[in-house]
């Protein structure tokens, strides 16, 4: 079905508009500039969605894009993962996704990014897959990209638009334990992707043993090859409590000299798009959809689990539903078998951490001026574990 190039939701200051062939969103101010936008685009713009609730400039009226887990179970066992939890609970059927995707759609959700766990792997992965590109949604995967011939034959002829394929040195220590003797390698699975014109990123964790220069050129030679869009290279966060893997996460001097190894390799890779976290030279983040101000949990996206809760940060406790942690309550947003998505997102006291800045952002941040100027997005809430004093332990500012 050929969908208008369009869609439109009325905000507190505007429109937010997402162009599905530029595959990236933007705002249209109110007033006369909106007025002028639409008169120019009302023939290839879809109706304006305009939702019941009040509108706020703290978050938008409704996600940019939800990362959805439909599954937490994984053919891999990647000690820095942070969804190394299986399905200790009952996951939602597909009637029940379909549902959901529906509602989400309707409320002027832009982007479903599929996501686990391993989202190859749950059941009726690409009948969802397939109902989400009918409903007219721009679909991304994040997966580990290690496939059997019939997964890898699905993937390559799936709606899917978007694919993260995640390459770490784990999957060469994991690929083996997996059943399926001869499986595809991650980057076969990339090249193969390009191939058939499907947007392709690759991430990549970052810490101590892989962070120099040296060390992330030839992955960045390979998507360069290869015409991979964008490689994003995270550095390790606290989502894991394996304590032999926090203790390879990167100091600030060390992580300073990462930044320096990725501003060598942009000058050196001009059309790869290389996405990290404190640059200060520039916001390094997707064109999809443009943050501000901080990260994009509970303002611009956020995440629905298997189970049905919805969160801000797949990096937090909120992440681990069998954690018995006092404070894993405070990083969960609401539960879709209790209350609707809408009131959900539209309750800020449930989302308080990520919305109301000046009160959870480092006052240091606030005075910034790579802040001001959002070239960075300030201490991260969950890096810092919810105590907004603390400095995030990336940052290199004093030692720049």
């Amino acid at each position: 079905m050929e969908r208008l190039q369009f869609r439109a939701r009325q905000e507190w200051d505007g429109l937010e508009i997402f162009d599905r062939i530029n595959r990236q969103s933007f705002n249209v101010a109110s007033g006369k500039d909106e007025m002028e936008w639409m008169g120019k685009n009302k023939e290839q713009t879809e109706p304006v969605i305009n939702t019941s609730y009040p509108k706020s400039n703290l978050y938008c009226s409704a996600p940019k894009r939800i990362y959805w887990e439909i599954t937490r179970d994984c053919n891999l066992n990647c000690a820095n993962c942070f969804n190394r939890y299986g399905s200790i609970h009952e996951e939602m059927s597909f009637n029940q996704q379909c549902e959901l995707a529906q509602t989400l759609y309707n409320n002027g959700v832009w982007i479903i990014q599929l996501t686990g766990g391993e989202p190859t792997i749950a059941p009726h992965v690409w009948d969802l897959a397939s109902y989400l590109n009918e409903i007219g949604f721009y679909i991304a995967m994040g997966s580990h990209g290690i496939y059997n011939p019939e997964t890898f034959e699905k993937m390559i002829h799936s709606p899917v638009d978007w694919m993260i394929i995640s390459i770490d040195l784990e999957h060469a220590k994991q690929a083996g334990k997996m059943a399926q003797k001869n499986a595809i390698s991650a980057k076969e699975t990339v090249r193969a992707l390009k191939q058939t014109k499907k947007r392709v990123s690759v991430n990549t964790i970052i810490q101590r043993g892989n962070y120099t220069y040296e060390h992330i050129q030839p992955l960045a030679n390979f998507c360069a090859e290869n015409q991979v869009d964008a490689l994003n290279c995270l550095p390790l966060r606290t989502f894991t409590k394996d304590k032999a893997v926090l203790e390879t996460q990167l100091t600030k001097f060390e992580f300073k000299d990462f930044i320096s190894g990725i501003r060598r390799l942009r000058e050196e890779y001009a059309h790869v798009k290389f996405i990290t976290s404190i640059d200060l030279q520039f916001t390094s983040q997707d064109n999809v959809y443009v943050r501000k101000k901080s990260c994009a949990a509970g303002r611009e996206g956020c995440v629905i689990s298997p189970f049905g809760e919805v969160y801000g940060c797949s990096y937090s406790l909120a992440s681990m539903p069998d954690s018995t942690h006092p404070e894993r309550q405070r990083y969960v947003a609401g539960n879709l078998k209790e209350r609707s998505f809408m009131d959900i997102w539209n309750d800020s006291t449930q989302w308080a951490m990520f919305r109301y800045l000046d009160k959870y952002k480092n006052p240091k941040c606030q005075s910034c001026s790579y802040y001001i100027g959002n070239k960075c997005f300030g201490n991260c809430p969950v890096m810092v574990e919810g105590e907004p004093e603390a400095l995030d332990p990336y940052c290199y500012i004093d030692i720049l």
